[in-house]
Parts: C-alpha cells; sequence; structure tokens
C-alpha cells in the first residue's frame, strides 16, 4: 500500500517481518473473478540484490467471497542468512495471513498475523505478530484511525535475532486525516513503541550506537498530494 492510500504515517512492526522489497519473479493467474493465485521466485527476504547463492520461493492466495471482503495468505521460502553465516544454510519459512473487511461505508477493519521458523545451527528461530487497524469515515473530508501491533521473537543461545535485538517489540498509533481535495491529506499521527530491551533513543545518539529506552513516543504531522 502506498502513501497516499494508507491509513497511517507509519508501518507497522509487521512491516519488518514482511518481505516487502525483493527482486525476481512472479506470474499471477486469476482461477475465478473472487480467487487469485501468484506464484514467484526471488532473490530473498527483504534482499533486492541476494546476499547468498539460494533463492526464495513464494506462494500467494487472494480470496474477496464478496466486495465487502478480501482475504490474503502467503508462503515465503528459501534461505535468508548471508553467506558465511553461523547459522549456516537455514531454510526460513514464513506465513502470512491478511483479512479486509469493509464493515459498513464508514468502517473498515484490517488485521494480520504473521509468522515464521528457521532451524539454523543453533536451534530453532521462531517468531509470531499480529496487528488490528480500524479506520472510521466521521464526515466527507475528516479519517480517524488507531493500530495495535506485537512481534515476538524466539533467538536461541548463540544465534542473531532475525528482526529486532529485543525478544518483542509492540506499537499502538493513532491518525487523524484531512482531506480537503481527493488528491491532498493532511494527517496528524501519534505513536507509542516499547521494546522488551532498549531498542529507542532520546536526545543525542551515544558515540557506540547503543540504546537506552524502552519506549518512545512520536508525533509527526505532514501532507501528502498526488497527482
Amino acid at each position: 500500500m502506498n502513501l497516499k492510500d494508507g491509513w497511517f504515517w507509519s508501518r507497522s512492526n509487521l512491516f519488518f517481518a514482511f518481505p516487502f522489497d525483493h527482486a525476481g519473479f512472479t506470474a499471477q493467474l486469476g482461477l475465478t473473478e473472487r480467487w487469485t493465485l501468484t506464484a514467484g521466485v526471488v532473490n530473498g527476504y527483504l534482499n533486492v540484490v541476494d546476499n547468498n547463492p539460494e533463492k526464495s520461493v513464494l506462494l500467494k492466495a487472494a480470496w474477496s467471497p464478496s466486495d465487502r471482503f478480501l482475504f490474503h495468505v502467503l508462503y515465503f521460502g528459501g534461505v535468508e542468512r548471508p553467506t558465511g553465516a553461523a547459522e549456516g544454510r537455514a531454510w526460513r519459512h514464513m506465513l502470512d495471513l491478511v483479512a479486509v473487511w469493509l464493515a459498513s461505508e464508514r468502517i473498515s477493519v484490517r488485521t494480520e498475523l504473521n509468522g515464521g521458523v528457521e532451524p539454523n545451527a543453533f536451534g530453532l528461530d521462531a517468531w509470531g505478530a499480529g496487528q488490528l487497524a480500524v479506520r472510521v469515515l466521521l464526515t466527507p473530508w475528516l479519517y480517524a484511525a488507531a493500530r495495535a501491533d506485537v512481534l515476538f521473537e524466539s533467538t536461541p543461545a548463540g544465534g542473531t535475532p532475525i528482526f529486532f535485538p529485543p525478544p518483542w517489540v509492540t506499537s499502538a498509533t493513532a491518525t487523524l486525516e484531512v482531506k480537503p481535495l481527493e488528491t491532498i491529506a493532511l494527517r496528524l499521527e501519534y505513536r507509542h513503541d516499547q521494546a522488551g530491551a532498549p531498542m529507542y533513543f532520546g536526545g543525542q545518539v551515544p558515540a557506540d550506537g547503543r540504546a537506552t529506552f524502552h519506549l518512545q513516543d512520536t508525533l509527526t504531522l505532514g501532507a501528502v498530494a498526488s497527482f
């Protein structure tokens, strides 16, 4: 989803657990008006330029039982650690489920569940994540949206985490969007982040680059225009 069509300024923590960026080949097949299958071979998990000789595969199914519901299920698998990593040539498996519900003309709901495993030389690295977002049309030109997400990862002793240094991260976000014109949006967003270990910075970043805070609060005001 691009910036102008999104509900929020910021991405959820699940953004980092999903292979948005990659390069390769995909093919899409429309089975019916309601079912679509996509398959592909790509360089890797969040890698436009591959970091190892192996390639990754993806398989996605999209189902829209009606104009008010949309479901996606995606499998993504491959060797994702860089060449020479201590974890070895471990095959990573990821499954992502997304559901979008247009509850009414004014209310939209989006939920996502994401999880995966990577059996490697140190043991089993596994993660699970989820998010829930709601958007409400208050007036023809004013929207309000809220989102909550959480991501947990279990990393075996001696291994390197796939996503974040702490074992868990979570965030809560609230956004107001004013659309004076269809092509212009003004957004005010408050976001609270929290983690199971220091991951955020405050004031001047120390020379060693070590985070010192378990949480942070962010307020963003901005505008986006489309042509």
